[in-house]
């Protein structure tokens, strides 16, 4: 079963998010379009990164609390304008997902970071755009069974890859920081 929720306000009580999530719990795949104003992270968030859910879709600008980093039932990942939690005190945040293969970011909000790290042992997929021209933290990536990458990316930030045997397939954009005028540069595809 798949439950899509749409324009659903944030201010609504904690209660009926909970209520919400443990429906959702019960599916395999959830997607969750909305607007808050709320910054800090919610008890139902928690919730759901604790669930069974296997693919989740998450669209919104609220800040994702530690629990997101580690979550071990995800394996469909894809994350449009969140707020990456703080990471430690040098600004270092890692991502650890044991089962994730399928991960994309999409204009998260990540340039409070300095280091972004992401693991995930059995990731096949994964696509990432962060489109800040404020900088964006330097990301290590660290998945052996990645076949297949989807990168914008500005010139002159670092994105370390390591292993990358298993990489079938890349497309690349990059792009020069400019904050009037961003326009793309290069774009590659490795057979």
């Amino acid at each position: 079963m798949i439950l899509k929720y749409k324009n659903l306000a944030s201010n609504a009580a904690t209660t009926s998010w909970s209520r919400v999530i443990n429906f959702g719990s019960k599916c395999r795949e959830l997607h969750l379009y909305f607007s808050s104003s709320s910054k800090d992270p919610n008890e139902w968030l928690h919730q759901l990164f604790a669930s069974n859910i296997k693919i989740l879709h998450f669209r919104d600008f609220i800040q994702f609390p530690e629990s997101f980093c580690t979550s071990s039932s995800i394996k469909c990942l894809k994350l449009c304008e969140a707020q990456f939690p703080d990471g430690d005190s040098n600004g270092k945040l890692t991502l650890n997902f044991s089962v994730l293969e399928t991960l994309f970011l999409t204009k998260c909000n990540v340039w409070h970071l300095k280091i972004l790290n992401i693991s995930a042992p059995l990731l096949k997929t994964l696509g990432f755009c962060f489109q800040c021209p404020f900088g964006s933290p330097n990301v290590k990536i660290c998945c052996p069974n990645l076949a297949s990458l989807e990168w914008l990316f500005y010139i002159g930030d670092e994105y370390p890859f390591e292993n990358l045997s298993a990489l079938v397939t890349a497309d690349c954009s990059g792009r020069i920081r400019d904050y009037e005028d961003c326009w793309t540069t290069n774009r590659c595809k490795r057979p």
